[in-house]
Parts: C-alpha cells; sequence; structure tokens
C-alpha cells in the first residue's frame, strides 16, 4: 500500500466552505499523514476521522474543545504532536484504552493547559513523550507510571513547579 501525506501551512477556518474542506481533508481514506498549520476552531467541525492515519500533526488550531475524545479511537495513530495553541481548553483527557497504538506524542505551547489526565490503560505503547513551553500544566499525569513502553520522556522550558515534580523512577 502507498502512504499519502498532505501538509497544509498558514490554512485559517473562517468560512463554511474551508470547514467543508477540513472535513473532507480528517474523512479522506486515503490519507496516512494530515499536518495542518493554522485555525480550525470548533472541535465539532474536524467531523469524521478517516481510520488510516497514523499522524496528526495540528499546530495554531485553536481547537475550542479537547481534541483526545475525537483522535484516541483512531486504530492506527502512531505519532500524534499538538502544538502552538492546538487546543486552547484547561484540560486534556486520554480515556481508559485511549489511543491503542500512539507510539510518539508531542504537547507543545499550549498555553492554556493546566491539566492533563490519563486513564488507567491509555497510551499502552507510548515510547517517545515530549513536554515542552505549557506554562500551566504542573505536573505530568498519574497515569504515565503504567506505561511500561515509555523510553524517552523530554521535557523544556517547563515551570519550575512542574520539574520538582517530575521524579526519576
Amino acid at each position: 500500500l502507498k502512504r499519502a501525506s498532505l501538509d497544509i501551512k498558514k490554512f485559517d477556518c473562517y468560512s463554511d466552505e474551508r470547514l467543508s474542506f477540513i472535513k473532507r481533508l480528517f474523512s479522506c481514506p486515503v490519507l496516512d499523514t494530515l499536518q495542518i498549520e493554522g485555525r480550525i476552531g470548533k472541535t465539532s467541525e474536524i467531523g469524521t476521522i478517516s481510520g488510516r492515519f497514523t499522524e496528526i500533526v495540528l499546530n495554531g488550531s485553536e481547537l475550542d474543545q479537547d481534541p483526545m475524545p475525537t483522535l484516541e479511537n483512531l486504530p492506527n495513530l502512531r505519532i500524534l504532536v499538538l502544538e502552538v495553541e492546538a487546543c486552547l481548553g484547561k484540560k486534556l483527557r486520554c480515556s481508559d484504552t485511549g489511543f491503542p497504538e500512539l507510539r510518539s506524542l508531542k504537547l507543545s505551547k499550549l498555553y492554556n493547559l493546566e491539566e492533563w489526565e490519563v486513564g488507567k490503560g491509555a497510551l499502552q505503547k507510548l515510547s517517545t513523550l515530549e513536554v515542552s513551553m505549557c506554562r500551566r500544566i504542573k505536573k505530568l499525569p498519574q497515569g504515565l507510571q503504567s506505561i511500561i513502553t515509555l523510553r524517552r520522556l523530554k521535557v523544556s522550558m517547563m515551570p519550575q513547579q512542574f520539574l520538582g515534580r517530575l521524579q526519576m523512577k
């Protein structure tokens, strides 16, 4: 099978026509990788997402709600990057058994993020986690402790309170 990817730069979703385009992109059955730089706005506008995606990068999307419930059931998603205000909410939640195939997660420059929860059994294949410049988050989720596949944790430019809570085990 051939891999297909799409990288969209400087996209802003302020019209119905562009919202329709976003829905078609996320439901496209031939795309494996989607990288979008620009405003999407309403999480509900994403619609149904193709299960074929292995990588999704959202940069500056300004999603109004936690995107995790929409993304965590994608059966083939291995890489997820949320950066530069990809979501504007204060909380992210990975439900129990969510993200069954995710290997790499990057959370960067999510300035409103205060809390991140990871349910039991979520992210069980995660090997790389990067958290940077999420100034309001105070600690890593308890649920990460049960992930035995985590090999690389990169933390940069985080508040002192966050860094003080990191413990090596």
